[in-house]
């Protein structure tokens, strides 16, 4: 048998399919990640699978609660900024961001949290919440999200019972500055996500 290691390289679909191994997903499984369209599925897909409707709140679903043995989520770790990049339209509309907070803190508190708070009323006694989640950095300032999670799942009702690392590739980085004076880096570069397995107590 080839041990499953934390860390693994790929896909959110790599890391999804290769977690199942350890943690089938038997029953019913809803993934409230926004405007993914199932993205997670490409390479394994549960029997019975649930996916957020393309105009729905995260924090707020119609589904009764107790009713999924799985609830799946990889929320928006970008704060919509307040200029354009040739990237931020594809991100909005992927992750359904019209109205993401602009200061991280905020989204985490007022999106995030309340997301993770919903998979909590979503799971039945025992059931598994997936959570996908990375470290953001904005204007020099790391918000160390991965570190937050912790106590959040803690404080909502849950038991951390595994952890994955994704590792990606870092994508090619600006040589000048906005004003034109040279970019030089100044803390390590995040090119990874972490995948949390708790269970609702």
């Amino acid at each position: 048998m080839t041990a499953l290691t934390r860390v693994q390289r790929g896909t959110n679909a790599d890391l999804i399919a290769a977690a199942q191994a350890l943690y089938p997903m038997d029953g019913l499984v809803v993934d409230l990640t926004p405007g993914t369209k199932g993205g997670f599925w490409k390479k394994h897909q549960p029997d019975h699978l649930f996916l957020l409707p393309d105009s729905a709140d995260f924090r707020r679903t119609h589904w009764p609660a107790g009713m999924f043995h799985h609830a799946v989520f990889d929320p928006p770790y970008v704060a919509k900024g307040g200029h354009k990049t040739s990237t931020i339209h594809e991100m909005n509309d992927r992750y359904g961001m019209l109205h993401v907070e602009k200061n991280p803190t905020l989204q985490w508190e007022l999106q995030i949290i309340p997301g993770v708070k919903e998979a909590h009323r979503l799971l039945r006694r025992r059931g598994l919440l997936w959570w996908k989640l990375q470290d953001y950095v904005t204007a020099g300032r790391t918000h160390w999200f991965t570190k937050s999670a912790l106590g959040e799942l803690d404080a909502i009702g849950f038991e951390l019972v595994d952890g994955f690392i994704l590792d990606g590739k870092p994508g090619p980085q600006p040589k000048m500055n906005r004003d034109g004076t040279p970019r030089r880096q100044v803390h390590a570069r995040n090119a990874h996500s972490e995948l949390l397995i708790a269970r609702k107590l």
